[in-house]
């Protein structure tokens, strides 16, 4: 997941703290919302499938 946040990320040059805390969060509230992607997370990591 990190990996497709810092993707977001990588290009950005925040002026403060306070901006890259909000980009962080941005990026994170992203991909919590495309469940095809973490459900294939979960997948391949191993995890036992009990996210149903």
């Amino acid at each position: 997941m990190w990996s497709h946040a810092n993707r977001t990320l990588a290009n950005g040059r925040p002026d403060d703290h306070y901006s890259l805390h909000a980009d962080v969060r941005a990026s994170l509230v992203a991909i919590r919302n495309l469940r095809r992607f973490l459900r294939g997370c979960v997948t391949g990591s191993g995890l036992p499938p009990s996210l149903n």
